[in-house]
């Protein structure tokens, strides 16, 4: 089972039933509920994505599914990170009114670059302005950069332009999928560790901030703190947007092992 083919919990089920299914043509949906030892009305709505899938159900049937021990590990990745996505997109819309609109992960692949995020959150300070140049000078693009981000943006249904012109978004809140292997997000991440690196030797101190610690670990405190980080991330947001807002900053995180992993 190759793990990039599965974005969420729900892909891995559907696979895994439809695995059973083509051994026994007589294996339905119901008798795969009962495997699992769920509801079939339940199954059915985790699989139409209108339920979660709770970490501690995952837990209780990821040895019924047909899976390698790094598959297994895999599913229940997506199935935490799932639910910690709910967490936060609770907190986001409960602060900013607004519900986010989670990325496809063919969208992901077309707004790896940084400055389609940028040009977004451009869109919402206080001083922003519909005009094209306005916008490339601000984010240090050329024109023809600046127009082909906005087209694609607008192609994708994520900004709009109305008939005067005035450019604004269709969304003010979007979340990516998190932990998932998939080289977009892994160029999208390289691309802010770059522009971090780049500000730091262009923007004055007093205007940024970079900073680092090392410390011993205990992985089984792993997932707390990447939702300790999630939570720092939406906190910091909220603080940031306070007041009249003029600039596009970056927060950029990284929690990575300096010694080589289990050995």
């Amino acid at each position: 089972m190759p793990n990039q083919k599965f974005a969420t919990s729900k892909d891995v089920l559907l696979f895994d039933y439809n695995s059973k299914k083509s051994k026994n043509s007589r294996f339905s949906k119901r008798s795969y509920a009962k495997l699992l030892g769920i509801s079939s009305g339940r199954l059915t709505e985790i699989l139409n994505g209108k339920a979660p899938l709770t970490e501690k159900k995952a837990q209780s049937i990821v040895n019924k599914l047909g899976l390698e021990p790094y598959e297994k590990q895999y599913f229940l990745r997506l199935v935490e990170n799932e639910n910690l996505q709910r967490t936060e997109r609770r907190g986001r819309s409960r602060y900013e009114g607004v519900a986010p609109r989670r990325l496809k992960m063919d969208e992901v692949v077309l707004v790896q670059d940084w400055e389609y995020f940028a040009l977004m959150s451009l869109i919402e300070v206080s001083t922003f302005k519909s005009d094209r140049k306005w916008i490339a000078k601000k984010l240090g693009l050329s024109l023809a950069r600046t127009d082909e981000v906005l087209q694609r943006l607008v192609s994708m249904g994520f900004v709009r332009i109305d008939q005067n012109n005035k450019i604004s978004n269709v969304h003010r809140s979007m979340s990516t999928l998190t932990d998932i292997p998939s080289e977009a997000l892994r160029k999208a991440n390289a691309s802010c560790i770059l522009q971090g690196l780049e500000k730091m030797n262009t923007v004055d101190v007093l205007s940024r901030d970079i900073t680092s610690m090392t410390f011993p670990v205990d992985l089984q405190n792993l997932k707390e703190a990447k939702k300790l980080i999630r939570e720092f991330k939406s906190k910091m947001a909220r603080v940031m947007k306070r007041g009249k807002t003029s600039e596009i900053y970056n927060l950029n995180v990284q929690l990575v092992p300096v010694s080589e992993l289990g050995v």
